[in-house]
């Protein structure tokens, strides 16, 4: 299966939101954003949420089905659209559990308080303090991976 990141990105200059996928660290794909393509000059942009799935492609293009009717045409991008990023955060965070990549190892994870204060200490430290709702996605996005069988979500 094709596993990835499903992510949703902001931006100060722009009153959209992108949405999107990658297989490569989602860092990478956004210096790759940023640094020249297509969508560039709506940015700089920033990570708003993301979620590590065990197929992309089915998750981003079901979200993008979902707020088809918002999409925004802009010459040379597809991704755009005129959604809160609380309204994207709350629909990609909807997934069910077949689609992420081992969410109960996650859940286990947090629950252990020397890896919750460990996590708040790195997310203070990084400058990531305002996002603790992603951080079950990063911790997973750095532990070994597993698949699971897909399933009907949404």
């Amino acid at each position: 299966m094709p596993q990835g990141f499903v992510y949703i990105l902001v931006s100060p200059n722009s009153d959209y939101i992108k949405i999107g996928r990658t297989e490569r660290p989602i860092s990478e794909r956004l210096r790759g954003i940023n640094g020249g393509e297509a969508y560039a000059p709506h940015g700089p942009w920033e990570l708003s949420d993301f979620v590590h799935v065990t197929d992309r492609a089915i998750v981003e293009s079901a979200v993008h089905r979902h707020f088809s009717t918002r999409n925004v045409e802009v010459v040379g991008t597809r991704e755009l659209f005129n959604v809160a990023p609380h309204e994207a955060r709350e629909r990609l965070r909807s997934i069910s559990e077949p689609l992420r990549v081992d969410p109960a190892r996650t859940d286990q994870l947090f629950r252990n308080p020397d890896v919750s204060l460990f996590l708040f200490r790195l997310f203070q430290l990084s400058g990531l303090f305002g996002n603790f709702d992603i951080q079950g996605a990063w911790t997973l996005s750095v532990l070994p991976q597993t698949t699971s069988e897909q399933e009907t979500w949404w």
